[in-house]
């Protein structure tokens, strides 16, 4: 058998080296095909390897399932897992999870530990079974227990006509939209303090925004309440700015400032108008101060006015609480309410795809006077 010259010999040790274990096999079995009988042994004298690795590379090209695996070595190598090598481990884990684990007493299948896994593994090792913090979360993870945290979704109770008085207020705005006749959505939105206070959210600035390090109420200019009004025949949303109280007055107020920008001009013309609205706050269903003040409002406006409640415990079912606050909340997050201009021009800018409209209407920063 004629060899290679010695210059390609050379060049052959040194890409045989480049290579990877599997890879040198195959790379030294291609080159002993090449050659035929006695291949085997002249390649495993150039590449300085044994001539059973090359018979190896030889069977591997044979087999196509260990060549399409793409594996370097054969199953079976490596240290055992902790679980294998130490058998008391996890039993020593659910010992330390009898005694600090936390979850719920109604639900046994619902647990998480108390404690860290930097803890976990500390007090493994003081029980003689060493542990890393990957091996305890795969572990636990075997367990079923994870880091949880609490969601509001248990209801405080059901009112006996919860149904029936939502089919009411679905019964009631199809009739007004029907008719041509205005459909709003009235709330107060979370209260904001104006001044250098912290407010949750990012943006992007040039310099650090620096605010005070606690939320004291006299360090500002004041708190600003947001009472908002959603007309839903249009889709265009109202907030109003206010220092003074959240009180029926200012609810009746907003909706007649409303009133005189944009409900009056809006097309169609509505002649009575259905007010929705969660059971508290300042539209409280039960408080008759509220009646009277609509009262004043329907006797000043010249029309007709309905309000239509959400049943106890379903304020977050009020339509402006999930169509309107959160892309405000989401076009002002981070920004500094340092003035309530400032919060104006932000509101203003709160939009959606769908065609939402938001307005800002600085009234004064207190109850206007109507005549």
């Amino acid at each position: 058998m004629d060899g290679y010259a010695a210059d390609v010999e050379r060049k052959m040790q040194r890409f045989f080296q480049w290579l990877s274990e599997k890879d040198r096999r195959r790379y030294a079995a291609v080159e002993a095909t090449k050659l035929g009988h006695g291949g085997v042994e002249y390649i495993a004298r150039v590449v300085a390897c044994d001539p059973k690795t090359i018979r190896q590379g030889l069977r591997d090209l044979e087999e196509e399932e260990d060549a399409a695996s793409g594996r370097i070595r054969k199953k079976g190598g490596g240290r055992p897992p902790r679980a294998v090598a130490q058998p008391t481990l996890e039993a020593n884990l659910r010992h330390l999870l009898l005694e600090f684990t936390a979850g719920d007493p109604m639900r046994a299948g619902v647990l998480w530990p108390n404690l860290s896994l930097r803890e976990l593994s500390r007090r493994l090792l003081a029980l003689g079974t060493p542990a890393s913090r990957r091996t305890i979360r795969r572990l636990l993870r075997k367990l079923k227990l994870g880091q949880r945290t609490a969601r509001k979704k248990k209801t405080m109770g059901h009112h006996p006509d919860r149904n029936a008085q939502f089919e009411n207020i679905a019964r009631l705005r199809r009739e007004y939209e029907a008719s041509g006749d205005a459909v709003l959505s009235i709330d107060t939105k979370k209260k904001e303090l104006l001044g250098t206070f912290h407010r949750a959210g990012t943006t992007f600035t040039a310099e650090t925004v620096e605010t005070f390090d606690h939320d004291f109420g006299s360090a500002g200019e004041g708190k600003l309440i947001p009472h908002g009004v959603y007309d839903m025949v249009n889709h265009h949303a109202h907030i109003h700015l206010n220092t003074s109280h959240d009180t029926s007055a200012l609810c009746c107020d907003s909706v007649a400032l409303w009133w005189e920008q944009a409900g009056r001009a809006a097309p169609p013309q509505a002649q009575r108008l259905l007010g929705l609205g969660d059971g508290g706050g300042s539209n409280s269903a039960t408080h008759y101060v509220f009646k009277e003040d609509l009262q004043g409002l329907a006797n000043r406006l010249g029309g007709e006015i309905r309000v239509a409640h959400s049943p106890p415990s379903c304020s977050k079912h009020n339509p402006i609480e999930h169509q309107v606050f959160p892309h405000i909340t989401r076009a002002c997050q981070g920004v500094i309410f340092h003035t309530g201009d400032i919060a104006r021009q932000f509101i203003e800018r709160a939009h959606t795809m769908t065609g939402l409209r938001v307005d800002g209407a600085d009234s004064g920063y207190g109850v206007p006077n109507w005549t």
